[in-house]
């Protein structure tokens, strides 16, 4: 639709300008702008199937995107970016890939970025429509699966991307409205302490839940981490359920023993399909501790 005086093409009608016109007038310099990348719609409503376009690198140029989408690209740690974003503790990462898209109702999204090179670490930001805020962002360890799902309020966003490690190809999913989804949150390590309860609690969180549903929970620790419960309800009615994570008491001198930290990934699945991950990483001491968890925040934005 149409914005305005030089300005691109907007997807959600509410922000289209009405021309009025009245009989035997002439209206001079109304402009169709479109965006560098064409974007078409498929059958479902979307974009469908396509390929990244570059230079998407900054927010001027990011490609344009209608949900349901499913977006092929490549991602390398050499790429350039008009943002960057810097960790707590000091780890930085440039945002190569952009991708704008418009909610135009209250929906929850669900973009799930698929690494193909498993020695490659790519990370997924959600920004605000101008790139100035984070909304969330997945920074799974190596390379695990980044998802984001959350609900979202109407206007204009920005989904980046950028390679931690490495260079690959991806597979970047978006989708907005009814489809399940699941987000597990909550603390991302445990400190030992030797005759201590050593244990934190993770929040499963499903969103459009219409009908009760089994979901269940595991971990690759072999035995190192006890979970409770291991199987559970999520429904329209009990959305959200406390998961109890523990370090086992007969794994602890041995992980005090070597003094070095453990990571393990926790898989919370559901029989609608809804899932999601969460690493935790077992320090032995206090003096080991390290933030394991990329927090970003935009340290270098270009305007552009």
């Amino acid at each position: 639709f149409y914005a305005g005086p030089n300005m691109d093409l907007v997807s959600d009608e509410s922000q289209a300008l009405t021309i009025t016109i009245k009989e035997g007038q002439v209206v001079e310099d109304i402009n169709i702008l479109t965006n560098d990348t064409l974007v078409t719609t498929s059958s479902s409503g979307g974009s469908g199937n396509v390929n990244e376009v570059e230079p998407n690198d900054s927010v001027s140029k990011a490609q344009s995107v209608i949900p349901p989408v499913a977006i092929s690209g490549n991602a390398a740690k050499s790429d350039d970016g008009s943002i960057e974003l810097a960790s707590q503790d000091g780890q930085s990462l440039v945002i190569s890939d952009l991708f704008k898209f418009t909610v135009g109702g209250t929906s929850t999204i669900n973009a799930l970025l698929t690494i193909e090179n498993p020695d490659a670490d790519l990370d997924l930001a959600l920004f605000n429509g101008d790139a100035t805020d984070i909304i969330e962002s997945s920074s799974q360890l190596g390379s695990a699966n980044e998802l984001i799902s959350l609900k979202l309020n109407p206007g204009n966003y920005i989904l980046g991307i950028g390679a931690f490690k490495g260079s690959t190809k991806y597979k970047l999913e978006i989708t907005l409205g009814g489809a399940p989804s699941l987000e597990l949150s909550g603390p991302d390590s445990i400190i030992l302490i030797p005759s201590g309860n050593n244990n934190i609690s993770i929040k499963a969180q499903g969103s459009n839940f219409k009908k009760k549903t089994k979901c269940t929970a595991k971990d690759n620790s072999k035995g190192t981490l006890m979970l409770t419960p291991k199987s559970f309800n999520l429904g329209s009615g009990s959305p959200k359920k406390s998961i109890r994570v523990k370090v086992n008491p007969a794994a602890i001198p041995g992980l005090l023993e070597t003094n070095e930290e453990k990571t393990f990934t926790i898989d919370v699945t559901c029989t609608n399909k809804a899932s999601d991950q969460k690493d935790i990483t077992i320090f032995p001491s206090l003096d080991t501790t390290i933030s394991s968890k990329k927090n970003w925040q935009i340290i270098k934005r270009i305007r552009n």
